[in-house]
Parts: structure tokens; C-alpha cells; sequence
């Protein structure tokens, strides 16, 4: 179990050795910039020889990996006296070493891999590697900016890597493979929090002001960081007093989902409202005095139902077409962002 009061250290960074002796198998950390997450769990993976699989969401920004510039291991080096860096072992791999400088002074990789370096949107290379001496997977960044492109089945992709490289390591009683999700507070309405149906545990800890959800269950661990000490100092600092107010600062001090317009929700009393018609999860509702729609999980009547297979969605076009257009035109309101999320995924409007 982990509590809030434990996940700052003394200095006001993450408390990720903390987190990592006590989180579970599947590990959300969002929070502010700046605070520790990428640099900590680095960190520990090394301090415990723990095999590392570092992952990126595109293959362009692995490959910036290999470049000192931008190499994560960058700072940790100067701090800790390291060379850790990425360079290719074939066949379009690459993998972390540490580098030492040899008799003719020419710096060599020296000692067992640390990690590997592997995009999401390759993720399928791997299925020949072995990679059963993988401990942990670090994937920074997995929640895509608003300048990002998706990608197809992202979290597919994701289940799809973790199946080859954990494989049978249970079955045959070994741990399974750790993994820790880094990222900035850019959208709830990522790939991840909606197959996993974390959106509205997500809009939950922020009404309530928590940091921490935890599913026993599914062996995960969801933290949104807040009050952090770090930025509470960076406050102060020059870029954030220009850009008080700002989204970005909200993003990055505040841990607010600015890539989020969640202006369409407002919560309606539904004794207003008469039930149209269910597609999925969702029933749409028509206001009895206006032409206004609300779109609700709850059923209230025996309203028309289609699913979300393609001869009920052309059915559901068919009598309710019109449907698509609620939404720009300004006369839609939903419960929850997730019901937002979910009609605009339904009606492939995003």
C-alpha cells in the first residue's frame, strides 16, 4: 500500500525508491516536470542491476536516444560518474552500456546490457528477442501531446510488446514483468485510461484533491502528483513567473489535463430529458422543451438500443445520423468526460 505522505522525499523530489518497492505490477505515475520521475527510476534500476526495458512511443524519438544530446541517461552520468549511453548490437537493436575508456583510450562498452531502448510503434520487432532477463519497463512519456500523432491500437500494441517479452514467466513462478508509465498530465482521454476505464477514476482523484488510486485486483497503481514541493519551487523560477496562468503552467505546476476541453460537461437532472436511444455504454436524451441533447451511462426507459457492431452503428446512422452533429453545433452536455470520451469515439469523431 502506498500513502500520500510518503511520496515526497525531504528535498521535495518523487520518493521513487518508495514507489518502487511498493507499487504493483501495472504503475501510472503523472506528474508535474521536474520532479523526478524519469531521473529516479533511472536511477534505480541501476543502483539494483535491474534489466530495464526503455520505451518511447515512436521509433524517431528511440533513435534520438542514441544521441548524446538527448540521451536519458544524460544527467544521471554527470551526477553519478557513469557513461551510460545507447549503441547498436545488430539486426536494427540497440541496447544501454556502461562505456569505459580502453588501454588505447577509445571508449568501449564494457559489461553485461542494462537495458533496451524499444518504440511502441516497432513494438512488434521484438517478438523474436528474448527477453526473459527484463525485469522492468520504463516508458516515458506514454501519454502523447496534443502536437503528437496517435497511433493506431495504441494500447493494443502495448499488450501485444508486454506478452512477448513477459511471455510465460508467471506460469513457471517467476514475478512478472514491472512496468511504469511516465508521463506529464496531457490528456485523460489517452488510449491507456480508456481500455483500462481509468477515465473516471481519474476525473475522481482530481474532484476529491487525491493523489493515489490502487486496484488490488488488477495488480495497478494510479498516482497523480500534487503538492509537490518541486513545484511549489519552481513557482518562482523565471519561464513559470512568464507564464503565470498559462496552460502549460498549469500542466506542469498544477497537474491539470490541459489538452482536455471538458466544458461539455455539465451533469443534467434527466426528468427533463427523454430517452432517444442507447449506442454502447451510453444513452443519448433529448430535452422535452428544447432542442438540446444529454448523454448519459444510465438507462432511464425502454429506449431503442444498438451495439457497436457495424450492422447496428449503420442502423443507428440510419435513424439517428443526425446525431453526429450535436456536438459541434453546441447543443450537447455530458455526465462525465468519459461519456464525452466514449460518444466521440463511438460516432468516430476523434
Amino acid at each position: 500500500m502506498i500513502y500520500e505522505n510518503n511520496i515526497y522525499l525531504e528535498n521535495g523530489f518523487l520518493n521513487v525508491p518508495y514507489i518502487y518497492d511498493n507499487g504493483k505490477v501495472f504503475n501510472f505515475l503523472i506528474g508535474g516536470r521536474g520532479i523526478g520521475k524519469t531521473y529516479g527510476m533511472l536511477k534505480e534500476v541501476i543502483a539494483r542491476g535491474d534489466k530495464f526495458i526503455y520505451m518511447r512511443r515512436t521509433q524517431k524519438q528511440v533513435d534520438m536516444c542514441a544521441m548524446d544530446s538527448f540521451n536519458p541517461f544524460k544527467t544521471l552520468n554527470n551526477d553519478l560518474g557513469l557513461n551510460i549511453r545507447a549503441c547498436s548490437i545488430g539486426n536494427g537493436f540497440s541496447a544501454f552500456y556502461n562505456f569505459e575508456k580502453n588501454e588505447e583510450g577509445k571508449e568501449v562498452a564494457t559489461g553485461e546490457v542494462l537495458g533496451y531502448p524499444f518504440a511502441l510503434s516497432t513494438i512488434g520487432n521484438i517478438r523474436s528477442i528474448d527477453l526473459s532477463d527484463v525485469d522492468i519497463i520504463i516508458f516515458e512519456e506514454f501519454m502523447r501531446s496534443s502536437v503528437e500523432k496517435p497511433i493506431k491500437d495504441e494500447f493494443i500494441k502495448f499488450t501485444d510488446g508486454y506478452e512477448t517479452a513477459n511471455r510465460n514467466r508467471e506460469i513457471i513462478g517467476k514475478p512478472p514483468i514491472k512496468v511504469f508509465f511516465l508521463s506529464n498530465s496531457n490528456s485523460i482521454d489517452n488510449d491507456y485510461f480508456v481500455s483500462l476505464e481509468l477515465v473516471i477514476t481519474v476525473e475522481k482523484l482530481i474532484k476529491n484533491e487525491k493523489m493515489i488510486y490502487c486496484d488490488d485486483e488488477r495488480d495497478l497503481l494510479l498516482c497523480l502528483f500534487r503538492d509537490s514541493p518541486i513545484s511549489k519551487q519552481k513557482k518562482n523560477t523565471a519561464m513559470y513567473k512568464l507564464l503565470k496562468g498559462n496552460e502549460y503552467a498549469s500542466m506542469s505546476l498544477e497537474n491539470e489535463f490541459v489538452d482536455d476541453d471538458i466544458s461539455f460537461v455539465k451533469p443534467q437532472p434527466l426528468q427533463e430529458y427523454n430517452a432517444l436511444c442507447t449506442l454502447g455504454e451510453l444513452t443519448i436524451y433529448e430535452h422535452k422543451s428544447n432542442e438540446t441533447y444529454y448523454i448519459s451511462p444510465h438507462i432511464k426507459g425502454k429506449p431503442p438500443r444498438f451495439n457497436l457492431t457495424k450492422n447496428s452503428k449503420a442502423m443507428f446512422y440510419q435513424n439517428f445520423g443526425y446525431l453526429r452533429f450535436i456536438v459541434g453545433e453546441g447543443l450537447a452536455t455530458f455526465e462525465t468526460y468519459y461519456c464525452q470520451i466514449l460518444f466521440m469515439k463511438y460516432l468516430d469523431l476523434k
